[in-house]
């Protein structure tokens, strides 16, 4: 291969030394060769490859003359020695050839001048994985190799770009006054395959987590990878109670993404506000004992409800029920709209005010035969001729606790 690159240099520059400019143009200095076409497998792909020459400098080229030929090696054969320096996890050797012939330049220097080369990465291989590792430029002599491994400079998802070296090629055309240069390089690059992330099964060791106020980041696992090296994660909703995701994004070779779910959940113990949206209220949990939750109905969500209904039980945050045991002081104080109210059957008390200034409230239907405690007050200001409906085995009780709580004048019990 070497020796046919000679050979075909020492034409290509033969050719240039006839290359001819008209007098008077205007000469440009350039040094970034763009649209270069890419050829695999004798096909010119979409993509192209860019030059950019640290200072070699050129005014015109033959664009016709300017390729890059994309190859793929093969383990045996002619590449077999080129796999002697191979990393060990890599998969394949690329090869790199170009050829910038015909150039009209500046840099008259018989030299070798740096530049990074931008080229295609072959489909299903990762760029950020891609090192070079072999590079042979044809020079005046027997051409000079370089066999240091050279990670990539910058990389797409579908570009790498790699420092490159090539020897300028200078002859002079004495008709014309001009130079003429030529460019043959070599480059040898070495990739892993890309890996879909999400067939390496990740997972969350735990999927259930208290709720704090703060932000909750669990670690996940996948086998034989390692955080921030091989993957990031990206956590959202991941504060307030519900669920919350977490999107483990490959890196490297590893591409693509994949979320797991996880739950927050409001901590269960006593003092703690729960909301319940389904019945637009909210209560407090009073207690927790034995694996048993007993709740106080707080207050409507619902400012506008006419029809309010306390009842025996609620489902809290973690799935579990409590039961609704008492009316907080206050909890509906001062609403103007509400005119129906039913008590549920595990109600044990009824604090002060409790529905203190609910003018339009005139049917209280209370369900439980376990109250004991009626607050001061606690029917204090509903409509006038209001009835309230006990269970007929407490009516004689219930009447008592209600007299003693200051229930108004003309508020009938039945």
């Amino acid at each position: 291969m070497m020796r046919i690159l000679k050979k075909v240099c020492a034409a290509i520059l033969s050719l240039a030394m006839v290359l001819t400019l008209m007098p008077g143009i205007q000469v440009r200095a350039e040094n970034v060769f763009s649209n270069i076409d890419v050829n695999v497998e004798g096909e010119i792909i979409a993509q192209k490859a860019t030059l950019t020459m640290d200072t070699y400098q050129y005014s015109s080229y033959d664009e016709d003359n300017a390729y890059v030929v994309m190859e793929k090696g093969e383990r045996d054969g002619a590449w077999s020695n080129y796999y002697e320096f191979i990393d060990n996890g890599y998969d394949v050797i690329y090869m790199y050839n170009t050829h910038i012939l015909g150039m009209l330049t500046t840099t008259v220097d018989e030299d070798y001048f740096d530049g990074k080369l931008t080229v295609p990465v072959p489909e299903g291989y990762a760029a950020s994985t891609a090192k070079r590792i072999y590079m042979y430029v044809m020079d005046a002599g027997e051409g000079l190799t370089i066999n240091e491994k050279i990670p990539v400079t910058a990389s797409t998802a579908t570009t790498i770009t790699i420092p490159i070296k090539f020897y300028n090629h200078v002859g002079y055309n004495d008709s014309a006054n001009i130079y003429t240069s030529n460019f043959m390089n070599e480059l040898f690059v070495e990739f892993q395959k890309e890996i879909d992330i999400n067939t390496l099964n990740p997972t969350l060791a735990v999927n259930s987590f208290e709720h704090t106020g703060q932000p909750i980041t669990p670690d996940v696992t996948i086998n034989g990878l390692t955080k921030d090296v091989d993957y990031t994660l990206e956590y959202s909703n991941n504060v307030a109670v519900g669920t919350a995701t977490v999107k483990v994004v490959g890196k490297g070779r590893y591409v693509g993404s994949v979320s797991l779910n996880f739950e927050i959940k409001k901590t269960i113990a006593a003092g703690v506000k729960i909301e319940d949206s389904e019945k637009n209220a909210e209560y407090k949990v009073i207690s927790v004992k034995d694996g048993e939750t007993t709740v106080e109905y707080e207050k409507s969500e619902k400012k506008d409800a006419k029809k309010i209904n306390i009842p025996e039980t609620v489902t809290l945050p973690d799935g579990s029920t409590a039961k609704v045991t008492a009316v907080a002081a206050g909890a509906l104080k001062g609403n103007k709209t509400v005119t129906n109210v039913t008590i549920g059957k595990n109600i044990t008390s009824i604090g002060g005010n409790a529905f203190k200034g609910c003018s339009k409230l005139n049917k209280i239907t209370i369900k439980s035969t376990k109250i004991k405690k009626i607050g001061k007050n606690a029917f204090k200001g509903i409509k006038k001729g209001a009835t309230i409906k006990v269970p007929k085995s407490k009516k004689e009780a219930y009447t008592k606790l209600l007299k003693k709580a200051k229930l108004p004048a003309g508020v009938k019990i039945k």
